[in-house]
């Protein structure tokens, strides 16, 4: 038949003659004596090895403390005493029940594999975590103090390891078990005390209120510190130098935004985000003010009283100071543009009154961008005057009286902005959060500057927060510090060519930190997470006692 075997074609295939033995695969396949040949793995003798190592990891931690105790009190005891030979009795029966215990689970568990005993690390950890919990310091607020409860509590942990008895060395051991496992657990708050900082940062409450108020703080600026430090002494660095420097004083210019729209809060409005810094912003935020005037005045009726006549008699008392043209012109715009226009009864309409007002907030405005400091102080009296005018006003109009508290309160505001614009040193009216303090100290109307030294003037709590984030903390240009920086960044390169290319790269990478797109991004990652991200930290800095152990133990396996 055609498919029948054939012995001899099949022969043709062979390499070499069949040579197979099967008494001889059976001899060699079979288990040697003693050999232990472990069991086909299956999902339910894993989950009893894990269990079973579990309760051997958990059993290590009483066994170690019996054997630290005998062997502790054997190097204590009398030489020779009664005590010595019951103490060397009890050590020799602790150190017989953990080798039985330690061969009876290699042999019936482990069974000869290799690699990490996660079920009796695991036993070893649950064993160990009240130690940390109940050690003092374990939930203190500062990092060092946690840092020696970590250790304190890892030292503990690693010294309740049992030791090989057959171990001749066992306090060298213990010692070393003892220093790891401290090592170990003092490591763990920094550990979670990071991860609960990358999670949620411990940004400064001054920063998280300026970036609320969108002011555009620099990652130097939001870190504070050294960081900070670091960015103003960069500044020095060509190139890079002119791109920290960009991004810094866009802050100011967002902090000048800030406090402008700070002002404008009481009435709910905001200066437009494309209208230009310094005097244009002031400008817009002034029209804001004046259009909801305005749109009352035809309502209103005006009556002077003695609480106006004695607060402008203390502003003409007050404009002493001005130069004497400064002083004579003051005295021709009380006595023509508003004694002039009240009734003998001291009434006025809303109308009369809005044309007074605006006739002499277009005078303040002028006075106030003037290069002429003299000028500029006639500026800051004309304006306190309207503010009396409005004060004025709303004493006058009790019905409107909320609607014009609020308006007179921007205007006050907006006064103490104007006011740090006009100071000596400013660009074209942008201003520094010390310039805008300063102003808002001098117009603190309260005796002997109370309201200021108690740290509740308008506008001062902003000012502040500013200052101490954004002040003037640039050095000089001519600061060693700055040239230290400036050195380390160009010198490198002049001095080895090949780290050149390098160098720009890094450049080019931190310059774009520092560009509009870039600080925005470091800002949320520096600053800003989810609101869920605050109990998240808060649940890994309290999971540093059960971190402990963990971290203490696993130093011993290095």
């Amino acid at each position: 038949m055609a498919n029948e075997f054939d012995p001899n074609e099949f022969n043709a295939y062979k390499t070499g003659p069949m040579d197979f033995n099967p008494a001889e695969f059976a001899a060699t396949a079979a288990p040697k004596e003693g050999q232990v040949i472990p069991p086909t793995p299956s999902p339910v003798m894993e989950g009893k090895r894990l269990g079973a190592g579990f309760l051997h990891g958990a059993r290590d931690v009483p066994a170690g403390g019996a054997q630290l105790l005998t062997e502790g009190l054997h190097e204590l005891a009398p030489k020779g005493s009664w005590f010595e030979n019951y103490i060397q009795g009890q050590r020799e029966l602790v150190n017989r029940l953990n080798r039985e215990s330690e061969e009876g689970y290699q042999k019936a568990w482990r069974q000869g594999q290799e690699g990490p005993d996660v079920g009796r690390f695991a036993g070893n950890v649950a064993a160990t975590a009240p130690i940390a919990a109940v050690m003092p310091g374990a939930g203190a607020a500062s990092l060092p103090i946690r840092m020696a409860s970590g250790a304190a509590s890892g030292a503990l942990t690693g010294a309740l390891q049992p030791v090989d008895p057959k171990n001749p060395d066992y306090w060298g051991e213990k010692a070393s078990q003892a220093g790891m496992g401290a090592l170990g657990g003092g490591a763990s708050p920094l550990a979670t005390g990071t991860a609960a900082r990358v999670i949620r940062p411990n940004t400064r409450p001054e920063v998280q209120a300026l970036m609320q108020r969108d002011v555009a703080t620099t990652p130097g600026q939001t870190l504070g510190g050294w960081a900070n430090r670091l960015e103003e002494g960069a500044q020095s660095i060509p190139f890079v130098g002119d791109v920290i420097k960009g991004a810094r004083r866009r802050s100011i210019e967002t902090f000048n935004r800030a406090a402008v729209n700070e002002a404008l809060a009481p009435i709910g409005y905001t200066v437009p985000r494309n209208t230009p810094q310094g005097h244009q912003v002031i400008d817009a935020a002034h029209d804001i003010v004046g259009q909801q005037y305005d749109n009352l005045l035809p309502h209103l009726r005006v009556r002077a009283d003695p609480q106006f006549v004695n607060n402008l008699q203390n502003i003409i008392s007050n404009s002493s100071h001005l130069e004497p043209n400064m002083a004579e012109t003051y005295a021709n715009v009380l006595r023509d543009k508003i004694f002039h226009r009240f009734a003998p009864n001291g009434g006025m309409t809303g109308n009369d009154f809005k044309t007074m007002e605006s006739e002499l907030g277009r005078l303040a405005r002028g006075y106030s961008k003037s290069q002429d400091a003299g000028q500029r102080e006639l500026g800051g009296a004309l304006r306190q005057t309207q503010a009396e005018l409005r004060d004025l006003l709303e004493r006058s109009n009790p019905a409107h009286r909320e609607e014009l508290r609020n308006i007179n309160q921007a205007y006050s505001g907006l006064l103490r902005v104007e006011g740090a614009a006009g100071k000596l040193g400013t660009e074209q009216g942008v201003f520094t959060p010390a310039q805008l303090l300063n102003s808002v100290r001098s117009l603190d109307p309260s005796m002997r500057k109370g309201a200021f030294a108690r740290g509740n003037a308008p506008m001062q709590e902003l000012a502040e927060q500013g200052k101490t984030v954004l002040g003037n903390k640039v050095p000089d240009s001519g600061t060693p510090y700055r040239h230290m920086v400036g050195l380390a960044g160009l010198g490198a390169g002049a001095m080895e060519p090949s780290i050149g290319l390098p160098t720009a790269v890094s450049a080019a990478g931190i310059s774009s930190l520092y560009t509009r797109p870039g600080t925005a991004a470091m800002r949320a990652i520096l600053a800003r997470r989810p609101d869920l991200a605050d109990p998240i930290a808060r649940g890994i800095r309290r999971s540093t006692p059960a971190v402990t152990p963990f971290s203490a133990l696993m130093a011993q396996e290095e």
